[in-house]
């Protein structure tokens, strides 16, 4: 075993030795060609120059634009309460902000997770002229989901036996007002 060791560390040095060796002649060769050694240092430095002063991309915009708003909203031991996701939505190439609002982002806790998605409203954030605008009706596929999401929502408030017990008595607490807030919703859409 300790032969087939020694073995193998003489064969990494003989390819070390071997790769130096052509190292040190390929380094004296660019020696004796200075000019193309001062090309070489132009196209590094103006490749360093076009990637550091390229414009934001509208990823950097997007994130940079959820930043601020994690800032301004309401959290819950320091948690954010309000969540943001960046898409295209509608293949443009440019990014638009997506932001999360619970109706009862007031009382964390109030809802469970099985329900909790009910309740969410979307904002939706667009560049443009480099700022991020509120253009929620901009996206009428992305709407058309989320009412079928709050009409689904409403049909399970009327049998919430699908669900858990935990939801099924948070429901029957809540119903009516669950379902004015979801009709709230839907009336927002129209």
């Amino acid at each position: 075993m300790e032969v087939l060791f020694f073995c193998c560390i003489a064969k990494v040095n003989e390819v070390v030795a071997r790769h130096n060796e052509t190292w040190w002649k390929h380094a004296r060769r660019m020696k004796e060609m200075p000019s193309l050694n001062a090309l070489l240092i132009l196209i590094v430095a103006m490749l360093m120059t076009a990637c550091a002063s390229r414009p934001p991309s509208s990823a950097d915009l997007a994130t940079e634009f959820v930043s601020t708003l994690e800032m301004h909203s309401p959290t819950h031991d320091d948690v954010p309460l309000r969540t943001y996701c960046i898409r295209d939505l509608d293949h443009n190439g440019r990014f638009e902000v997506l932001e999360r609002i619970s109706a009862y982002e007031n009382a964390p806790g109030f809802l469970n997770v099985e329900v909790a998605p009910a309740f969410d409203w979307i904002n939706i954030y667009r560049e443009r002229n480099g700022a991020f605008v509120e253009a929620t009706k901009d996206f009428p596929s992305f709407l058309a989901e989320r009412k079928e999401h709050y009409e689904f929502w409403l049909r399970i408030l009327g049998c919430p036996e699908v669900l858990s017990q935990d939801s099924q008595a948070l429901i029957e607490k809540n119903k009516e007002e669950f379902r004015e807030v979801i009709s709230s919703y839907l009336h927002r859409l129209e």
